[in-house]
């Protein structure tokens, strides 16, 4: 929840208070010269008295000047306090963008294996797998073993990409679409790192980087969908897009599923927005 705190006001009440402060201390020493020559020629029960009032107007001036310095350095605190706040829920709002993010990839994952396993299954159970040419009563016994890679979907059948040449393709799609809202982003990329099945052997790496700031206002975010949505289908890339609200948080996810196993994903939600995505599929650059 924010909160709100008006520096500008805090800043003029300071003022205010150090200004105050200052005259009644300044004017300390001309009153208090004034009642010495005024007593020098007033004598008697109503001088004493002259005198006395003085002196309570000099202790109440101190006590009053204490007061403001107190309520300046009380109002410097609160400001201090204020601004520590709004950074930590600043934070606390990438945070959470950063953990909606990573959730919407795990379960984009966990239904892309979902999806495999059971399309495995049926393949299995009606027959379907190829068998060796001259030989169709007896299965390929090959086709009945499966390895670490026949889990993965495979991707970068057709790139010829580097891996250097995939990492600036992502990293340069994503300043693309970070331009469309200007503000400040936090900028993370990451160097090859997530397997991929490429072209079937299962050695592929694909890159993976993410751009975050705070939430954009309705109009922004509605302007910034459609941005988004006209550079996918120029790119010739399949769009969808998921609305994934919450109580908590209205949350739009538009995603672009380009080739190769490209995928480009851009949050926008009450607790921030976030470009985030992975490259093409490519070999190894480590050739492991």
């Amino acid at each position: 929840m924010g909160i709100t705190f008006d520096d500008g006001a805090a800043d003029a009440l300071i003022r205010a208070a150090n200004s105050a402060d200052e005259v009644m201390r300044a004017e300390g020493g001309f009153l208090t010269g004034s009642v010495d020559q005024a007593l020098q020629h007033f004598k008697g029960g109503y001088a004493r008295l002259f005198e006395e009032a003085c002196g309570i107007r000099s202790d109440d001036r101190g006590r009053l000047a204490g007061v403001l310095t107190a309520l300046a350095d009380d109002v410097r605190e609160a400001r201090l306090r204020a601004q520590q706040e709004k950074a930590r829920q600043k934070e606390l709002a990438a945070w959470r963008q950063r953990d909606d993010v990573r959730k919407q990839v795990l379960n984009r994952r966990r239904i892309t294996a979902t999806v495999f396993a059971a399309c495995s299954v049926f393949l299995l159970v009606s027959g379907c797998f190829p068998t060796t040419p001259g030989n169709s009563d007896t299965a390929n016994p090959s086709s009945s073993q499966s390895n670490s890679t026949s889990d993965l979907p495979i991707s970068g059948e057709g790139t010829t990409m580097t891996p250097e040449a995939a990492g600036s393709e992502l990293f340069g799609l994503l300043d693309e679409i970070q331009a469309m809202a200007p503000g400040e982003w936090t900028n993370k990329d990451v160097p090859a790192g997530g397997y991929c099945n490429f072209q079937g052997t299962g050695g592929g790496k694909e890159f993976g980087g993410s751009r975050t700031r705070g939430p954009l206002g309705d109009t922004e975010r509605e302007t910034l969908g459609q941005k988004v949505e006209e550079f996918y289908k120029s790119s010739g890339y399949d769009v969808k897009v998921f609305d994934q609200s919450t109580a908590t948080n209205k949350l739009i996810i538009t995603n672009g599923f380009g080739p190769d196993g490209l995928v480009l994903q851009v949050y926008t939600g009450d607790l921030g927005t976030t470009v985030a995505g992975n490259s093409r599929c490519v070999a190894d650059p480590q050739g492991k």
